[in-house]
């Protein structure tokens, strides 16, 4: 006596599409939520690597822009204050140039000129000492363009030989002053704005190439989730039916 055992090799093989169509709906209906074709490490792995060095290397030039900015805009902030400086500079020059006319020059005219010199020198030594710029000192450092300026000694303009003598050592500022002005702009038109400019390229370009490897194709994923769909729908009628009736149309709906 034999014993014969019957296989629906069709209806298996149904059932099995069925399964991997639904893996499949499942998978394209995750990258339309998210946008990314690459969320996994499974998709793709050596792309999805390339995509994490790439955005690493995204953020090393953000962070360096940023640094570059803040720079131009703490340089924007001490030529701004150097300019602040100068015209209280020139204020004080002018009453040290009145101090030195002899002609004019008496002990009570001396002691006036001296009582204003002085209120301007506390002025402008507390324009240098304060000024700052998120929350770092812009001048008394021991480097830089900015280096040679310190705060103002006492000048003595009582007496008219000692006010001209002043109003030398104040142009010898103003010089210092000068110089500082030239070198942070030069420093701020060269070495940033430049700079600043192609990264800011560079960053574009790098992110577009990551946003191609990493970013979902709404266009082609939505036609895939739409055939997925018709082939499960096919699949899941042909199981009720029991059996396959046309293999020819199976091939075509699985291509």
């Amino acid at each position: 006596m034999s014993i014969m055992i019957s296989s629906n090799y069709a209806g298996m093989n149904t059932v099995r599409n069925i399964s991997l169509i639904q893996r499949s709906i499942s998978r394209t209906a995750q990258h339309l939520a998210s946008g990314l074709e690459m969320d996994q490490a499974s998709d793709e792995p050596a792309a999805l690597e390339i995509s994490e060095q790439m955005r690493s290397q995204i953020g090393s030039l953000t962070q360096h822009i940023k640094n570059l900015e803040f720079n131009l805009n703490k340089n924007n902030a001490v030529d701004s204050a150097i300019s602040e400086l100068r015209s209280k500079l020139v204020e004080i020059r002018g009453v040290a140039v009145a101090a030195a006319d002899a002609d004019v020059a008496t002990p009570e005219t001396g002691k006036a000129y001296q009582m204003q010199i002085n209120d301007l020198l506390t002025t402008y030594n507390q324009q240098l000492s304060s000024a700052e710029y998120a929350g770092q000192k812009l001048f008394g450092s021991s480097s830089g363009p900015t280096s040679r300026l310190a705060p103002l000694p006492e000048f003595a303009v009582a007496y008219a030989e000692d006010a001209e003598a002043a109003v030398a050592k104040i142009d010898s500022e103003m010089a210092f002053l000068n110089l500082a002005t030239e070198a942070v702009g030069a420093q701020s038109k060269m070495d940033y704005r430049s700079t600043v400019s192609s990264l800011e390229v560079a960053s574009q370009n790098m992110t577009a190439a990551e946003s191609e490897i990493r970013d979902t194709d709404y266009a082609q994923n939505q036609a895939a989730y739409l055939k997925l769909q018709m082939q499960l729908q096919a699949d899941v009628a042909a199981t009720s039916l029991g059996s396959l009736s046309s293999e020819s149309v199976f091939k075509l709906l699985h291509a």
